[in-house]
């Protein structure tokens, strides 16, 4: 039961992801851009920065899906922002996780905001256009950024203080939980895990 605990918090995280998207926020500060560091920073399988997208995908089935064109640059810009997240392995301090969250939303609101110009119908498509649709875009920026900032600090900081609480959740510091549950850790694991923390003791 004890091992089952970073899953949940990993699945517990999506949820609230996926939560952020329908209970009222002030439009883009939302937790999947924090989701998607966390899940840059935790897993350690190049496929798994792919996880980020089930919040995302979950959400807009419910939402409901738009042109394809901008949706994938929306999904894109997600899996970047994990990618910025794996420059926290080693150092989850403060300063890091505000940089990176400053990163991620700014990188998505250049890269959504360039698909809205260049696959969108409100803009013309012109210098003027795009100066325009950037700086339209520039109250939802000031959304993510907080939404980024404060979302990313409460899950990883958040999940460092588990580690700290809960001893089994130690071991996901060298071994990320979401790859070891990924490829389904193997017995002995277990066995060492719970000797290590006095939880069980070999026969």
């Amino acid at each position: 039961m004890e091992v089952r605990k970073s899953a949940g918090i990993l699945t517990t995280l999506a949820l609230i992801a996926v939560a952020t998207r329908f209970l009222p926020h002030p439009p883009n500060a939302t937790a999947i851009g924090a989701f998607a560091l966390f899940a840059g920073a935790y897993t350690r399988n190049s496929w798994s920065i792919f996880l980020v997208l089930i919040p995302m995908v979950i959400s807009d089935m419910i939402i409901g899906f738009y042109s394809i064109k901008i949706l994938a640059v929306v999904y894109g810009s997600f899996l970047l922002i994990a990618i910025i997240g794996r420059f926290l392995k080693e150092n989850k301090s403060f300063e890091n996780i505000t940089l990176a969250a400053i990163s991620g939303s700014v990188l998505f609101y250049l890269t959504t905001n360039y698909a809205v110009w260049m696959f969108g119908t409100l803009y013309p498509k012109t210098t003027d256009g795009l100066a325009a649709s950037y700086f339209m875009a520039l109250p939802f920026l000031g959304n993510m950024l907080l939404g980024d900032l404060v979302w990313s600090l409460a899950f990883i900081k958040g999940y460092e203080l588990l580690q700290k609480k809960i001893p089994i959740l130690e071991h996901f510091k060298k071994k990320p939980a979401i790859s070891w549950f990924a490829l389904g850790g193997k017995r002995s694991e277990i066995v060492e895990i719970l000797q290590s923390i006095n939880l069980f003791s070999k026969q």
